[in-house]
């Protein structure tokens, strides 16, 4: 038996297989009504499905079809539904709410006998509606819950509670509604012809139907997913939005092709319905972006969808066009494969450029595999915004690469890996420029229109294409550099002198080689500073440098020393790394060499760097970051993390405990050697137990603290001095350093351990 079309009135005195329906009721086997329900899921759910109600009630509102609903007819003229108990119910409610606002007495009407058999609670309190006459102004179910008929154990009865929450969203819906507005909706619900709201009636047993598989839908009392709720309102929204014929292609495509696509990267649970529901908010979003239209990540998607794709928005056909492209251009591949052609997580294999690119932040197991990453890591701290600019250059690569355009993800990567600083979300969103200025890349390659990107970056770029051009041989040298995992694409420390660059290239390699320089660079960093000071420099208010070196065994500082920063025409290290380089090939020195040789030219000036150089203790910090003093840089702060807020070492303490051979349970230092924190002007001290004396480095020398509480102490402290000519009549005594210009003519180092191990030679 076919289908009835019918609205919820017009249902009432419907024949059925010859059977006339005089009232509804559900069934025992169906759950609770469950609309009503206070999570933020079903609440959305909720106040879409009544505004879409509603909506449909308006003079200018189109027609909603509610599908189907399956159920039978008793030969007493019940209607037991099987399937739309929750649609029935809320049209039940929406029945009664605009009967009461236009004055209907509900108890004359054929639709009145709706009921439910699962409790005898939710049976009554149908038709305690039913005998209501509310009074508007407050909350609707505070005067229906105030009225003398209604019952204390309703307050327990999930069916009841939803019955009522759904009340308050109508009236909330329909608060700025007139009398006029009122008597509309109910022409238009009531109208027997061409009701607004309508759906199908399907007899189970005359179509050969077993209601046992509505029986295990019901009974298990399950709310559709997420990813299904999902799907019907984003395919409600093309359909309003734009062409039917893209909603139809999307409900298609939704089901068969693009479940194909996502397939092998189902869950444990055999699903995909988180897996789309990430790769569709990664496209969304960077739709968003490109049509600069706001989110944050906590706007649903829904109501992101809503924004992109919607008929009000900017931009929607390009948006969805975008979105089709996504899904569609895997169709049909082994996609782990596809990317494997792009991308690979080892350096080892050489590359000429023209084999996969290496990818330097490969996420989890899934490695180069930037859609597989996408589906499972999208929103969470595995993915960054580096991951979406470079797999939104893949996508529009795989557009462009249809019309010729040539591979241009090295040049992507390189602008990427060097732009920490530029890309970013928030108040000062540049993800709408980068994204434009990807698309531009790979359409043409014209550096000359790329203004968000590094610009350092975007000038090396420029540098090393002309390179190419002069000497297209360096390619393999070039590209080989480039993957260097410390410099990660950025070339702005390096010379690109065609005549030298080959030999230079790979000395650089085989000397930034952990496993040829046992697992540390301290050696690397002394032959550094050797060639002079490398730093990357920030002058502090207190007139103290913040100094940022590499670390001896931590990368990170190393790749941020060598990327480009804006503003800098030369990078700061150029000419030492070149120098250290040419060394390296031209004299054949190793970098302790470079470091002996610099330590024993008779014109090296004891300033910082020549201590730094010559005692590998002051080089430790795990940051490679340190402040450096005025005057020849004489207080210096080793810092362990980026910011001084953090326990931090003293250089220069730490290598007078060093040479002298201090043991630790003579320090009173609470941490050693991590015993300091705050500014970088604050006083920082050695503290002997014995004595409690205090040292530290000064710019004149080395000053000492205190005055020993035990005679024998002081007797053998003021001997001390005064063996080293130091003035006794202070109780801060000063160790001075003989000095030219403020500059050390003697190694203080040398001279502040041998003051230490007299001391405690002398049990202080």
């Amino acid at each position: 038996m076919p289908a009835s079309l019918v609205s919820f009135a017009t249902l009432f005195g419907r024949e059925i297989c010859n059977l006339v329906i005089t009232e509804i009721e559900i069934p025992l086997i169906q759950r609770d009504y469950a609309q009503g329900r206070n999570t933020q899921a079903v609440k959305r759910i909720r106040e879409q499905f009544v505004v879409t109600l509603c909506d449909a009630l308006m003079p200018e509102g189109d027609p909603v079809d509610l599908d189907f609903v399956f159920g039978d007819v008793e030969e007493s003229g019940k209607f037991a539904p099987l399937d739309g108990q929750q649609r029935l119910t809320t049209l039940f409610l929406l029945q009664s709410y605009l009967a009461w606002r236009t004055g209907v007495d509900i108890t004359q009407q054929p639709w009145s006998r709706f009921s439910y058999a699962t409790r005898p609670g939710a049976r009554d309190f149908c038709s305690f509606l039913a005998n209501c006459r509310p009074e508007f102004g407050g909350r609707l179910s505070a005067w229906i819950t105030d009225q003398p008929g209604y019952l204390a154990t309703w307050r327990h009865d999930p069916t009841i509670q939803s019955m009522l929450t759904v009340l308050d969203t109508l009236d909330a819906t329909f608060a700025n509604a007139g009398f006029s507005d009122f008597h509309t909706a109910w022409e238009n619900l009531t109208n027997t012809l061409n009701p607004a709201i309508r759906f199908h009636v399907l007899p189970v047993k005359a179509n050969g139907l077993t209601d046992s598989l509505y029986i295990k839908m019901n009974s298990r009392g399950k709310s559709l997913t997420d990813f299904e709720n999902f799907k019907a309102h984003f395919e409600a929204l093309l359909r309003k939005a734009e062409d039917p014929k893209i909603a139809d292609d999307f409900t298609k495509k939704v089901d068969t092709v693009w479940s194909d696509i996502l397939w092998p990267y189902r869950d444990t649970g055999n699903l995909i319905d988180n897996e789309f529901l990430s790769y569709f908010r990664f496209i969304t979003e960077v739709n968003a972006w490109r049509a600069s239209i706001e989110f944050n990540s906590w706007t649903r998607d829904d109501d992101l969808a809503e924004r992109v794709y919607g008929g009000q928005a900017s931009r929607a056909s390009e948006s969805i066009d975008f979105l089709f492209h996504a899904f569609d251009t895997w169709k049909d591949l082994d996609i782990r494969t596809e990317f494997a052609r792009y991308f690979r997580a080892s350096a080892t294999t050489a590359n000429n450029g023209d084999g996969a690119l290496l990818l330097f932040n490969p996420i989890d197991k899934e490695g180069v595999d930037l859609f597989g990453a996408c589906c499972r890591h999208y929103g969470n701290s595995g993915w960054t915004l580096a991951h979406t600019l470079l797999f939104y250059g893949v996508l529009v690569h795989r557009r462009e690469a249809e019309s010729g355009q040539p591979n241009r993800l090295r040049l992507i990567r390189n602008l990427i890996e060097a732009s920490k600083d530029e890309i970013r979300t928030g108040e000062r969103n540049s993800m709408p420029r980068l994204l434009e200025e990807i698309v531009g890349i790979v359409r043409d390659g014209d550096l000359a229109k790329v203004v968000t990107f590094n610009q350092a970056q975007v000038r090396n770029e420029i540098a090393k294409a002309d390179m190419l051009r002069a000497a297209p041989e360096l390619k393999a040298d070039l590209y080989k550099l480039e993957d260097h995992d410390l410099l990660r694409g950025g070339l702005t420390v390096f010379d690109l002198d065609t005549a030298h660059f080959s030999a230079r290239a790979q000395a650089f390699i085989l000397t930034f080689d952990k496993a040829a320089q046992g697992q540390s660079w301290k050696d690397v960093t002394a032959a550094l500073l050797a060639k002079g000071d490398y730093s990357r420099k920030d002058l502090r208010g207190s007139n103290h440098t913040l100094a940022d070196f590499g670390a001896p065994r931590n990368d990170e500082p190393w790749r941020e020393l060598f990327r480009g920063k804006k503003g800098e025409s030369i990078h700061p290290a150029l000419p030492p790394l070149i120098a250290f380089l040419d060394d390296i090939v031209g004299k054949q020195l190793t970098p302790a060499a470079i470091r002996q040789s610099y330590l024993d030219a008779t014109d090296t000036a004891k300033d910082w760097r020549y201590y730094f150089v010559k005692y590998e203790a002051m080089r430790e910090g795990a940051s490679g970051r340190y402040t450096l003093s005025p005057k020849g840089g004489y207080q210096a702060c080793m810092l362990n993390k980026a910011r001084l807020s953090s326990n931090y070492r003293d250089p220069y303490l730490l290598a007078i405990v060093a040479k002298s051979g201090l043991a630790r349970n003579r320090i009173a230092n609470g941490g050693w050697p991590n015993s300091f924190s705050g500014f970088e002007t604050a006083r920082r001290a050695l503290v002997l137990v014995n004595s409690g004396l205090e040292i530290r480095s000064v710019a004149e020398g080395w000053e000492i603290a205190g005055v020993p509480s035990a005679a024998v102490h002081r007797e053998a402290w003021d001997g001390i001095c005064k063996s080293l000519g130091m003035d006794t009549s202070t109780a801060a005594r000063l160790y001075a350093i003989p000095q030219t210009g403020g500059i050390d003519n003697e190694d203080r180092v040398e001279k502040g351990a041998q003051l230490l191990h007299h001391m405690a030679e002398c049990n202080l």
